[in-house]
């Protein structure tokens, strides 16, 4: 597995999370934190409170107390 990545946070990701709120019907900070992670090139993203197996631009989302992500991040 990849070392975590340090996601950027500036107003042009705050506002392409705006842009995901409008497309996804997410809460405007999780977006926000979807847009940091697009930015900085996140292929995986773990959250309880999003919708898992949704792909946002070829981000996986993963609910790690739904699926064994331990597993799938091992194998990726």
């Amino acid at each position: 597995m990849e070392q975590w990545c340090r996601a950027p946070a500036n107003f042009s990701v705050y506002m392409k999370g705006l842009a995901l709120h409008f497309e996804t019907g997410y809460q405007v900070p999780d977006c926000t934190l979807l847009a940091s992670a697009l930015e900085a090139g996140c292929s995986v993203f773990l959250s309880e409170d999003l919708r898992s197996g949704h792909i946002i631009e070829d981000m996986l989302i993963l609910n790690p107390f739904e699926t064994d992500a331990g597993a799938f991040l091992a194998d990726n």
